[in-house]
C-alpha cells in the first residue's frame, strides 16, 4: 500500500491518499463501495452512516464521527456520485458535503480492474476532512492520511475475505496426469 498526503490549493491541510490492490474483481470492490449504509462497519472511527436520499446518480449519505468525549462529534450529509466507464473498466465516487459542522469534507474513490490472470482491482482512495476546529493543520493532515490507510485497508481485508469465501466463485480447473484420470 501508498499513503501520501497532497497539497489543497488554498489551505494547509493536506489530503490523504492512500493507493493498494485488491485481490478480487472490480464487480466486487465496487459492491462493497457503492453500499454506503455499510460504510460504519469498515470505515475508520463512523459511528453511522445511514443513506438519505437517492436522486438518479447522487447519493446523500450521513456520516457521523465521534471526536474525544470532551469534542464530541462530527457530522456530515455527504453528496456521493458514482459514475462508471465500462470502456475504461473503472467506477470513480466522488462525494463532498453539503451540510455538517466541518468546514469541508470531499471524498474521492478510484476503482479499475487491474490486468493480470487473477480477479484484482487497483483502489485509491482520497480525504480531505477539515473540522470548523482550532488546531493545527499538521494535525488534520495527519489524520487526513491515517483515514486514507485505514479506508483502503480495511476495504481490501473486508472485500478479499468475502471474495476468498464467496460459494459460486469460479475455480480454474487443475491438470490432470493419466494416472490421477485412472484413479478416479
Amino acid at each position: 500500500m501508498t499513503v501520501t498526503d497532497l497539497p489543497v490549493e488554498g489551505l494547509t491541510i493536506r489530503r490523504g491518499r492512500s493507493e493498494t490492490v485488491i485481490h478480487a474483481p472490480l464487480e466486487q470492490v465496487s459492491q462493497a463501495m457503492l453500499d454506503y449504509g455499510r460504510y460504519h462497519e469498515f470505515m475508520p472511527h463512523v459511528r453511522e452512516s445511514r443513506v438519505v436520499h437517492r436522486n438518479r446518480g447522487a447519493t446523500d449519505l450521513y456520516v457521523q464521527v465521534p471526536l474525544t468525549p470532551t469534542l464530541g462529534v462530527i457530522w456530515a450529509l455527504l453528496r456521493l456520485e458514482a459514475r462508471w466507464s465500462r470502456a475504461r473498466d473503472q467506477v470513480e465516487i466522488t462525494g463532498r458535503a453539503v451540510d455538517g459542522n466541518m468546514e469541508r469534507f470531499e471524498v474521492h474513490c478510484l476503482l479499475e480492474r487491474a490486468p493480470g490472470a487473477e480477479p484484482a482491482t487497483r483502489f485509491v482512495f482520497e480525504v480531505l476532512a477539515q473540522p470548523r476546529l482550532p488546531f493545527p493543520s499538521s494535525l488534520f493532515t495527519r489524520e487526513n492520511r491515517d483515514a486514507s490507510r485505514t479506508v483502503a485497508s480495511n476495504v481490501r481485508v473486508r472485500v478479499e475475505r468475502a471474495y476468498a469465501l464467496a460459494p459460486l466463485r469460479p475455480q480454474r480447473p487443475t491438470q490432470r496426469t493419466p494416472s490421477d484420470a485412472a484413479r478416479h
